[in-house]
């Protein structure tokens, strides 16, 4: 004998034909049917349907995903198959060699270098001397016309207490 307080408390007749009744479960097989008709109650109140549906979907979508990447890798194919593709990377490492022959040129202590440094010198020099004249056409701006005055430099005030 055992309890199944899970079964809750014997709600039906506690006598039959004068002899008392104890309340019993049933064991074995018929427990073990109970459980294999919930289960299947259980799978049948899933929402199998839109699952489907939307399985359904997803393989569709993944089809044609396939689809376009075969067409671009058939694409891809086609380019890299071309001659003027293939020569890309002749092309390129040519370009990188006079890259570094023109950087070569340009080091410090090379010819270009030193005449580039010397231009730029000079420029500078220039800039120094249009200074003033820059100077004096913002403070006048007819000056290249008319004489302009010189300014004298402001004399600090004296402070008074």
């Amino acid at each position: 004998m055992d309890f199944y307080p899970e079964k809750g408390q014997w709600k039906g007749p506690s006598k039959v034909a004068n002899y008392d009744i104890i309340p019993t479960v049933s064991a074995g097989l018929s427990q073990i049917q109970e459980k294999v008709v919930e289960a299947l109650n259980k799978i049948n109140r899933l929402p199998i349907e839109p699952m489907i549906s939307q399985a359904t979907n997803t393989l569709a979508e993944s089809q044609k995903t396939i689809r376009e990447a075969q067409r671009t890798l058939s694409e891809l194919n086609k380019l890299m198959a071309r001659k003027d593709f293939q020569k890309i990377p002749a092309d390129l490492q040519q370009t990188l060699l006079e890259l570094n022959r023109v950087m070569q040129g340009l080091q410090p202590g090379s010819p270009a270098y030193n005449r580039m440094i010397n231009n730029m010198q000079r420029l500078d020099q220039v800039l120094r001397d249009i200074q003033p004249v820059i100077n004096t056409l913002n403070n006048k701006s007819n000056a290249l016309v008319f004489e302009a005055k010189s300014i004298k430099d402001p004399e600090p005030k004296k402070v008074t207490k």
